[in-house]
């Protein structure tokens, strides 16, 4: 894939129109990074730990991926969970919000209508476009999905309720 390694563990692939997204998990035998192939120009892109700050290896907590548009989290001690953008004008990543290491864990970042949905202990936030962390309402057991057209955000917490966002609202 290009990303630096003899053997590669793949953690999640994004597929959108034209781009497919691929996070390759550190071990033993990878460093770790994202690979980005073009559909149209049949390329690969890839990015490994230096693209974020790194040295030896880069370990990913949550992605997500939509066309141009992909959005990544890992945690970076002492400094705490950081989400990173990607650059579409200069195929670069960017560090876009540091949440501090005694304010959580990012997990289940998602994309959806020009904002990034996430956990941190149990609360549902959202990160706006001018970077605002608000606060949705407490989300004891959840998980967070969308639909491959991004018209839809789904929540589902255990054991049976559901909510759902569209582009309707």
């Amino acid at each position: 894939i290009g990303v630096d390694g003899s053997k590669w563990t793949i953690r999640d692939v994004k597929v959108g129109r034209r781009y497919v997204w691929v996070v390759v998990t550190a071990h033993a035998y990878s460093r770790g990074g994202i690979a980005r192939y073009d559909k149209i120009n049949s390329t690969w892109k890839t990015w490994g730990p230096e693209a974020f700050g790194k040295i030896d290896r880069v370990d990913f907590n949550s992605f997500d991926a939509f066309d141009d548009k992909a959005f990544v989290t890992l945690f970076d001690a002492p400094g705490g969970t950081k989400i990173y953008a990607f650059n579409s004008s200069n195929d670069s990543w960017s560090s876009m919000f540091s949440l501090g290491i005694d304010g959580g864990f990012i997990r289940e970042l998602h994309y959806f209508k020009d904002s990034l949905y996430f956990l941190v202990n149990d609360v549902l936030n959202t990160l706006d476009s001018d970077n605002q962390i608000s606060p949705i309402f407490d989300c004891n057991n959840c998980t967070i999905s969308t639909d491959n057209n991004r018209d839809r955000l789904g929540i589902i917490e255990w054991p049976n309720v559901i909510y759902i966002f569209d582009e309707k609202e």
